[in-house]
């Protein structure tokens, strides 16, 4: 994927970014705290709900109760007055609309008789008031609930729901009002059938929520007035097969009015319930998704609000921070020209007072800068071109001055660090029986050294033929160096002669590392030559020259301080003891040439390409 480059559009994304965390940031906050008032004032409210449906199904349930308390009264006054007990129930049904049957039922033994009396009148379907007699010997309407629940504990009693097959099918309850005689027991019981499909009306016009759930629930287990009767069937069956729901049942029938919430996410629900007279419990069941569905309307259509309005502030902003960053791109445009070697590109007006005319004043003073300093360069660069022309011509003079014609019997090698340098080797052979050889190492280098080394080799040469010692070679050559040498310098020096008939060799060493002496019978160590000062340093030195013998394959192995401290990148250098191994291991075979050769290579590869900091010279001689 591409990565975005405009600085005006990555400066826009990023406030677009912050404005955004800040919005959804603000939106959450907001949507958390609505929730949370709205859940609380919708919970609150609908306990309000609750408690005023309550009271308006109580409202004629009292009357129920006071019409039976009223007429149980009077019943109790008379003796064994059909007639008069008729015209009691007759009353209470004509009198009170919530009541659709009514009886007096007496206990055996008592008003007369060995069996149940009881005068029950009833409205039928057409509205009229009907009375007829229940009871017989054959039929106990102890059995029935609203009959013998008040016998047994004395109290007023409401039934659980039940459907009066005679009655139309309807779902009913019937309100049980005990009579007590003198000594408190109970000899007969009024009751009051009341039909329950109001309840159900009430029911409907309290749901607070069209998904709310609303039922009243009997000890039973059984349910009222249910707004939904497939979720009342699951209520009626969890509380015939749960226990938890039993129990939960029993507590909520005995508590005061109170509130729970249930499940989580989108099936979080809250309950609240409140238990009734009857002995019955009003629930409602609310959804919180129905509750915060108006909300969530509102915070959705703010959301694609702010949408609209974060794109509108990111074109804005995309625009407005375009127009500050114009003279940014023509300068970015300006500096792709002067990379390109256009230096005189104009620069854009600035006309803010800001940072970006700090910048366009910048770029101005680069631009005027990269003009003077190419043009010093230029300068420069003819100047070092012309200079590395001149030293190329001193390396091939310095080069070509250097014996490259070896006899079989001799070879070396000169590698200087810069383009010159101040090592030398040299070699003049004489009436083919004489061979005079040298190597040397100017302190310092480049120019002065090599002009030093040139100075020494002529001198070199000059006194090589004139059959003089290795101290009066050595001693003429230090007074040429001293009287050229302006510069403090000086030169180390190791000359030798040898007679390849006798194998005599004469030599000086003026302040030289020590030569190696290979021996025909590999044995290997350091020529034990007397330490004479440096050339160039006191004229009229007076140089001591030694002599030794040397038996036919000796090989003598001469080197600079080249060799022994050519350094590795840690700083450790090849050292003397490194080279006499070396000496030992491939100094006794091999030509001449093969073995100056070895010994370069073995010095490259120690130093492993770490750069040479001093002039490498080796020859080998062999006798």
């Amino acid at each position: 994927m591409k990565k975005i480059r405009s600085l005006s559009l990555r400066l826009s994304l990023n406030i677009l970014l912050f404005v955004s965390v800040l919005f959804i940031g603000a939106l959450a906050v907001m949507a958390w705290a609505n929730y949370k008032q709205i859940a609380t004032e919708a919970e609150n409210a609908t306990k309000s709900r609750l408690h005023a449906m309550v009271k308006e199904i109580e409202l004629p349930l009292v009357e129920v109760e006071s019409a039976a308390s009223s007429a149980g009264k009077f019943a109790a006054t008379l003796k064994k007055n059909d007639e008069m007990l008729y015209r009691i129930t007759q009353q209470m049904v004509a009198q009170q609309p919530s009541i659709c049957g009514s009886a007096i039922a007496f206990a055996r033994g008592r008003h007369g008789s060995d069996h149940w009396f009881a005068p029950y009148s009833y409205e039928d379907a057409d509205g009229n008031i009907k009375s007829i007699q229940l009871g017989n010997e054959e039929y106990d309407y102890y059995d029935m609930e609203w009959f013998r629940v008040p016998f047994e504990t004395g109290k007023p009693h409401w039934s659980n729901p039940y459907y009066d097959e005679g009655g139309g099918n309807r779902q009913m309850t019937t309100y049980s009002y005990p009579l007590k005689d003198n000594d408190g027991q109970v000899f007969a019981v009024v009751t009051a059938d009341v039909p329950v499909q109001w309840l159900y009306d009430i029911s409907m016009k309290m749901k607070p929520y069209e998904q709310s759930f609303i039922t009243i629930l009997c000890p039973d287990g059984s349910t009222l007035a249910a707004t939904d009767s497939l979720v009342a069937l699951d209520v009626q069956e969890r509380m015939k097969t749960d226990t938890a729901s039993r129990n939960w049942l029993n507590r909520v029938l005995r508590s005061n009015d109170s509130m729970e919430r249930i499940g989580k996410g989108s099936n979080a629900m809250y309950m609240t319930y409140e238990p009734m007279r009857t002995g019955w419990a009003a629930v409602i069941v609310c959804r919180y998704s129905d509750v915060l569905k108006d909300t969530n309307r509102v915070l959705n259509l703010l959301f694609f609000i702010g949408l609209a309005g974060l794109l509108i502030l990111f074109v804005l902003c995309y625009l407005i921070v375009r127009r500050v960053m114009r003279p940014i791109t023509d300068l970015t445009v300006a500096a792709r020209s002067m990379s390109g070697g256009n230096l005189n590109v104009p620069l854009p007006e600035v006309k803010s007072h800001d940072e970006v005319l700090e910048l366009r004043d910048s770029f101005a003073y680069m631009q005027q800068s990269l003009t003077e300093y190419i043009q010093e360069l230029k300068t420069t660069t003819a100047a070092n071109n012309r200079m590395e022309g001149e030293l190329s011509v001193a390396s091939d003079i310095q080069m070509g001055m250097l014996s490259t014609d070896f006899p079989p019997m001799l070879h070396a090698k000169l590698v200087p660090a810069k383009e010159v340098g101040g090592d030398l080797y040299d070699f003049v052979v004489v009436n083919n029986d004489m061979i005079y050889f040298a190597i040397g190492d100017v302190s310092g280098k480049g120019a002065p050294a090599a002009l030093m080394m040139s100075i020494t080799r002529a001198s070199l040469h000059f006194v090589a033929g004139m059959n003089l010692t290795m101290e009066q070679v050595m001693s003429l050559v230090n007074n040429s160096v001293a009287d050229a040498n302006s510069g403090d310098m000086f030169v180390t020096l190791f000359i030798g002669c040898l007679n390849t008939k006798t194998g005599m060799l004469e030599y000086c060493n003026g302040g030289h590392n020590p030569i190696i002496v290979v021996h025909p019978d590999g044995r290997v160590h350091y020529l034990n030559a007397k330490s004479n000062l440096a050339l160039g340093v006191i004229a009229d030195y007076p140089y001591v020259g030694e002599s030794m013998q040397l038996e036919r394959g000796t090989r003598l192995l001469l080197y600079t301080d080249g060799v022994t401290e050519a350094e590795r990148a840690d700083k450790e250098q090849y050292g003397e003891e490194r080279l006499l191994v070396w000496a030992e291991n491939r100094g006794t075979t091999g030509t001449e040439q093969e073995v100056v050769e070895a010994l370069y290579k073995s010095v490259k590869e120690y130093t492993d390409g770490n750069p040479q900091n001093d002039d490498i010279t080796i020859m080998s001689l062999k006798y």
